[in-house]
């Protein structure tokens, strides 16, 4: 079968690039490519390609700080009441992607809790598993 006129056309563009690609890729290489450089930083802050002689540093690596800082402000988790049964004094509070549904029992009577109030607790462990103590009302 035959080969259309714009079969061939698009055949000798594709081959003019690649001519074009491999004369480029060969110019790169004449002119030459410097490879890797190392750099040193000096007392100052500048780069050098030239390694310090002596290297003076105040800073033990020790003490370097390689996490996120908690937040001291805002530590104690906070979430929504999802059910809460004042008969028999419980019920679990949503705290999210992090802790999930959490149990508490017997909140203090005077925070009134209702369901989808928004609250701050501590969480504790205990022989039944995590639970939730020192709520507050939001």
């Amino acid at each position: 079968m035959a080969d259309t006129y714009s079969k061939k056309e698009r055949e000798k563009k594709k081959a003019q690039k690649k001519k074009e690609k491999a004369l480029r890729k060969e110019q790169r290489r004449e002119e030459g490519s410097q490879g890797d450089v190392i750099m040193y930083v000096d007392h100052n802050g500048n780069f050098t390609e030239n390694k310090p002689l002596h290297i003076e540093s105040e800073i033990d690596p020790a003490e370097i700080a390689t996490s996120v800082p908690k937040d001291p402000v805002n530590n104690t988790p906070e979430g929504y009441v999802k059910f809460f049964d004042q008969e028999k004094g419980f019920g679990f509070i949503n705290g999210g992607r992090k802790i999930g549904d959490i149990y508490f029992k017997n909140p203090d009577p005077k925070l009134d809790l209702c369901q989808n109030d928004k609250v701050t607790f501590q969480v504790g462990e205990g022989d039944n598993g995590t639970y939730a103590y020192d709520i507050e009302k939001v």
